[in-house]
């Protein structure tokens, strides 16, 4: 065995063990959460792909055994992604239907190798060959640009720094590797090529592991919130619920915090559908980074989105629990509390009330 044949079952074992660790810090932190399945499942699927990729498995199975293993390399680009989405979305929440897509993923792969459609000439094969190499392209751009758009929401200074380097390591990985079988005869690493490879995935998995190690007991941030209790409607319809009293850190947090007090309360800015914490930094006067402090530190919230959602969420139940308002639309009330669509809407009533709009409002109009 040469010295790159070496260095690459090392590696790739190396990546395989660093693979089973994480799984096991996901199962300890939070084992139900959609992130943790979904981060367990595309752990799985590493492990895979990272053995079977090593160029001796890959040229002593057939094309049978290879098949499925191929399917489930194929199918951890869809993972990734509905990782990144889970990992950045405020509320932890999956993409609906992942797990059909990744069946559907698998079922590519094995589709492509039982039939050998790589090197056919037929237009049905070389579309499922096109389909299988821009799988991994489009969606590491979609979790690309999911980080980039709610990146700066998350307020867990660690856990985001974690975020960024789980999907832009995985982004990098995904295309250096695409380009890598592409570069290579029949699409098989062997190698300088297998020994990069299994070396991406080693670094990836490590740098992971050391950022996970530094979080320590903050891993359930990390994998994203539990599901919340159903929440009581407030008082009245567009009052918001009022800042937490805590003892001041030092002045600038103090002015930090009364501002931002005046401004959810009295100028209800959390209606403006397109606030971003720059925005309101600027509007506030302050410096960003105070802001992100004054939220998570004294407010309790990890994220900017749930900070300005639980604003929202408290006036539309105070509106659908109005019997002044029964006949108003659900998607008018998304509208008014600062919702551009009925989808986020939603979603983000049902994780902090356990209930949809509509059957919340239903309770609500028949016990009054």
């Amino acid at each position: 065995m040469d010295w790159l044949a070496w260095m690459d079952s090392l590696l790739r074992g190396a990546a395989a063990a660093l693979a089973a660790l994480l799984a096991a810090w996901l199962w300890r932190a939070g084992a139900t959460s959609p992130a943790a399945r979904i981060g367990r499942l595309l752990l799985a699927g590493l492990v895979v792909q990272t053995l079977a990729g090593h160029p001796g498995v890959e040229s002593s199975l057939s094309r049978a055994a290879l098949a499925p293993l191929v399917g489930v390399a194929v199918a951890n680009a869809l993972l990734f992604w509905a990782l990144a989405l889970t990992l950045f979305r405020a509320d932890g929440q999956a993409p609906s239907h992942w797990p059909l897509a990744w069946l559907a993923a698998v079922a590519l792969g094995v589709f492509n190798v039982s039939l050998g459609c790589t090197g056919r000439d037929e237009g049905w094969a070389q579309a499922a060959a096109a389909a299988q190499r821009l799988l991994p392209l489009a969606c590491a751009a979609g979790a690309l640009w999911v980080a980039l758009r709610h990146w700066r929401g998350d307020l867990v200074e660690p856990r985001r720094r974690l975020r960024l380097v789980i999907v832009a390591g995985g982004g990098a990985y995904t295309l250096v590797q695409l380009a890598l079988r592409l570069g290579q005869p029949g699409g098989r690493l062997v190698g300088g090529a297998a020994l990069l490879d299994s070396a991406m995935v080693a670094a990836m998995l490590a740098a992971v592991v050391l950022g996970m190690a530094r979080l320590r007991d903050d891993l359930g941030w990390f994998i994203g919130p539990a599901p919340a209790a159903p929440a009581a409607p407030p008082p009245s319809p567009d009052v918001a619920p009022p800042t937490a009293a805590v003892a001041p850190r030092d002045p600038d947090d103090d002015l930090t915090a009364e501002r931002l007090q005046r401004a959810m309360q009295q100028d209800q800015l959390w209606r403006q559908g397109e606030l971003g914490i720059g925005a309101l930094a600027a509007r506030l006067g302050c410096p960003e980074y105070r802001l992100r402090r004054v939220i998570r530190d004294r407010l309790g919230h990890g994220h900017f989105s749930a900070f300005i959602n639980s604003h929202r969420i408290a006036a539309a139940q105070a509106a659908l629990a109005d019997p002044a308002r029964r006949d108003q639309a659900v998607l008018a009330i998304a509208l008014d509390v600062g919702f551009q669509s009925i989808g986020p809407f939603n979603r983000a009533f049902k994780a902090a009330t356990g209930q949809t709009p509509t059957e919340f409002r239903r309770q609500q109009l028949a016990d009054s």
